[in-house]
């Protein structure tokens, strides 16, 4: 049955205040506290036109809100050694609801219908220690917990640079991370009891999704206006949430428009990934009107779900370029013309493939999980060109 023109309405409010105090006890040190509050309200429709009139298929409702306390301290100890800590409270409350059309029933099923609130604690302490001119490191921590499960996490941090000849250095990094799932799968609920309509909210055990991370950079400065970096990288990531049974199913791929899961709930932290690769640029700074700056990355990324399968991840598209750049003119009076443009050419995102026999015989969508993203969208490619004109008047 053809229902007509597709229409796809949506609607976004946000929001933000915050009001900040610094107070200097002295010329070597500096407290600033931050209260703040952020909000966002998206609503969204999908909607069909059959005879002039638009019918709703499906739609969405999504509320957040953040209150944010925080307050940092800095102190310069010596010419070689600076110490920041800081801490910060957040409560966030958020409410997620989507629901389909049933034309068969003549209204609207609740798909999700999810609401809860979270406070979140984290805290830092950094040194900065000078040995030299040429050498510095930079040591820290960083704490988080979150109040669901009061799940912890103690995340140790340093860096090491060099500046082994003029205009040359390398460095070397390493840390723990942790990362806080998205409030809409904390509280993804679950039907436990069909007769009762009984649902829970099977993922407020969930925690942090964790990651060795450790970076090798260099840096030359060729000459007053060009610049050269390099960086390699090794991401490993683990307590990655998956399902309990067998599934190509991982929270690493959370996001992404190419995601075939609508619900993410019953999950447990016992999957894992990496991420690898290496960085390059070369960056030209505004001089003698022109300048220009070159990325390009090149990258693995693969994750491993409940099923033990090592599959590429979504987002493992291989490789990214950007390559953006202007020239400047000047005119009379100090007024300017300048021209600027940016390329941009990506790898695909990966997809899981359509089982077409499958789907005859269902009568609907199904997909080859057996492929999960073996196989990419055609390359993103883009280019963009600005133009700008600046005059100045005296009187």
């Amino acid at each position: 049955e053809d229902d007509g023109p597709f229409f796809f309405r949506s609607y976004a409010n946000t929001g933000a205040a915050g009001i900040s105090y610094r107070h200097y006890f002295n010329n070597n040190t500096r407290l600033r506290t931050i209260l703040s509050w952020g909000g966002i309200r998206n609503y969204g429709l999908d909607s069909t036109s059959s005879d002039g009139t638009l019918q709703d298929r499906y739609g969405q409702r999504f509320v957040e809100q953040k209150y944010t306390l925080q307050a940092d301290l800095r102190r310069k100890i010596s010419r070689r050694d600076h110490f920041v800590t800081g801490v910060e409270l957040s409560f966030i409350d958020a409410r997620y609801r989507d629901s389909i059309w049933l034309s068969d029933y003549d209204l609207f099923f609740t798909l999700t219908n999810t609401a809860g609130n979270l406070c979140l604690l984290t805290g830092y302490v950094n040194w900065k220690h000078r040995f030299n001119d040429n050498l510095q490191l930079v040591a820290g921590v960083h704490y988080q917990q979150v109040s669901l499960d009061s799940d912890r996490a103690l995340e140790p941090r340093a860096s090491l640079k060099w500046g082994f000849a003029p205009g040359q250095d390398i460095s070397l990094g390493y840390g723990l991370h942790s990362l806080v799932l998205p409030r809409t799968v904390y509280f993804s609920e679950t039907l436990v009891d069909t007769m009762a309509l009984e649902y829970v909210q099977t993922n407020r055990h969930l925690g942090f999704i964790r990651s060795h991370q450790v970076v090798l950079g260099y840096q030359f400065m060729m000459n007053r206006s060009h610049r050269l970096k390099a960086e390699a990288y090794y991401q490993k990531l683990f307590d990655v949430p998956v399902n309990t049974f067998p599934s190509h199913y991982s929270m690493i791929n959370y996001g992404s428009s190419f995601s075939t899961e609508m619900v993410h709930d019953s999950l447990v932290n016992e999957g894992d990934g990496w991420n690898m690769g290496i960085e390059l640029t070369m960056e030209r700074f505004l001089y003698g009107n022109l300048y220009y700056l070159i990325t390009l990355s090149i990258f693995d990324s693969k994750y491993r779900g409940s099923d033990g399968v090592i599959r590429n991840s979504v987002y493992n598209g291989n490789f990214i370029l950007n390559a953006l750049g202007g020239y400047e003119w000047p005119l009379k009076n100090q007024s300017t013309f300048s021209v600027d443009a940016r390329i941009s050419w990506a790898g695909g995102l990966r997809i899981i493939p359509i089982d077409l026999e499958a789907s005859r015989e269902a009568g609907r969508t199904v997909w080859d999980n057996s492929r999960a993203y073996e196989k990419r969208e055609k390359d993103y490619f883009r280019i963009d060109l600005h133009t700008n004109t600046e005059c100045i008047y005296f009187l």
